[in-house]
């Protein structure tokens, strides 16, 4: 398996995928510290760090192989099954990644909001579909 091009080039991924994630981190936080950056950028890092998470999970999965899924009880290799099930939880703590393509968008590049008709009623107001009446 290590003389696999195809493993090679997967293990190479990973490995760039942990280097951007090391010099995002070090530039988003000096541009938010130095001011060049509003403090909303860090969504960029959270948004990679799902996404990243989510690519290195799949990445281990691919080079496995399916016995990962069947690996038995205690094996290494199990332990990259159960991270595989629960890869989007990644995307989902601390916000979900599209929570931070919002802010991405609309706080650190300045785009429009995305139309709501109910953005400013009270919860409370807002009209919901309501079961029909039975005869």
């Amino acid at each position: 398996m290590a003389a696999d091009p195809e493993v090679g080039q997967l293990l190479a991924e990973s490995y760039l995928l942990d280097v951007v994630h090391g010099q995002l981190a070090e530039r988003i936080g000096a541009g938010i510290r130095s001011g060049a950056f509003p403090g909303p950028a860090g969504a960029i890092l959270r948004l990679f760090s799902g996404e990243k998470f989510v690519r290195q999970t799949d990445i281990t999965m691919e080079i496995a192989g399916v016995s990962a899924a069947a690996a038995p009880k205690g094996a290494l290799v199990g332990r990259y099954a159960d991270q595989f099930l629960g890869r989007q939880g990644n995307c989902l703590g601390g916000g979900s990644t599209e929570m931070a393509r919002n802010i991405i968008s609309e706080r650190v590049l300045g785009m429009p909001r995305e139309y709501a008709p109910d953005r400013d009623i009270p919860f409370n107001q807002v009209k919901r579909n309501e079961l029909p009446s039975r005869p």
